[in-house]
């Protein structure tokens, strides 16, 4: 008898742990098939820097006249444009920079006119700009954030179940130009890590990659 009901808790013993096993086996092989489910799902991105370039930026602005011979021109600082462009004796089309300040908000000067101009009359001034950046990316590697910024995407290394995961991250950045208008965009930020430059699908912040 005793031998009997050691032989019956045995053979219990041997179908808890044989049902026990398979359902770990099974729970792998779910949470394996829900992973490699979400792996396929990954959109496939292409990262790198930016490269060396040049910027060729057209901009308006207005002068206002003082007197016949004279206006005054401001140039806000968020078209990041360079204090070279406007030093005395440049030519800028309606007259040449007879002096020259820069200020918080802009550079500041006064021009002497070609023509004679009407005091309060305010001309138009076409600011063509030839500049070589480090850091220049096609457009369409500059999204605007939320939060109505200029950004980029970057990728975060991270430790996952089955190794290295790859997640996004929207990082903003400073352009120029800043409406970026033109088909190449300068990136004024010192890049620490690659951006994306290509993907398969459309991206969020947050989102699981696969890097190629």
């Amino acid at each position: 008898m005793k031998k009997d009901k050691g032989d019956k808790m045995s053979f219990s013993k041997k179908l808890g742990l044989l049902l026990l096993s398979g359902w770990v086996l099974w729970l792998a092989g779910v949470t394996a098939g829900a992973l490699l489910h979400e792996r396929e799902m990954m959109p496939e991105v292409e990262t790198g820097y930016p490269q060396a370039g040049t910027i060729v930026y057209n901009c308006q602005v207005e002068a206002e006249v003082l007197n016949k011979e004279e206006a005054s021109l401001m140039v806000p600082h968020t078209f990041h444009l360079h204090s070279r462009l406007f030093q005395e004796g440049t030519d800028l089309g309606i007259g040449t920079v007879t002096s020259y300040e820069m200020g918080g908000d802009g550079h500041y000067m006064t021009l002497r006119l070609k023509e004679d101009g009407t005091e309060g009359e305010r001309l138009p001034v076409e600011i063509n700009y030839v500049h070589d950046y480090d850091q220049v990316v096609d457009k369409e590697h500059i999204h605007i954030s939320s939060m109505g910024m200029p950004s980029v995407f970057v990728v975060d290394e991270e430790d996952g179940a089955w190794g290295k995961e790859y997640r996004l991250r929207e990082m903003d950045v400073i352009c120029f130009p800043v409406d970026i208008s033109t088909e190449q965009v300068a990136i004024l930020d010192e890049l620490a890590q690659p951006i994306v430059l290509k993907s398969s699908k459309e991206l969020k912040s947050g989102m699981k990659v696969k890097v190629e």
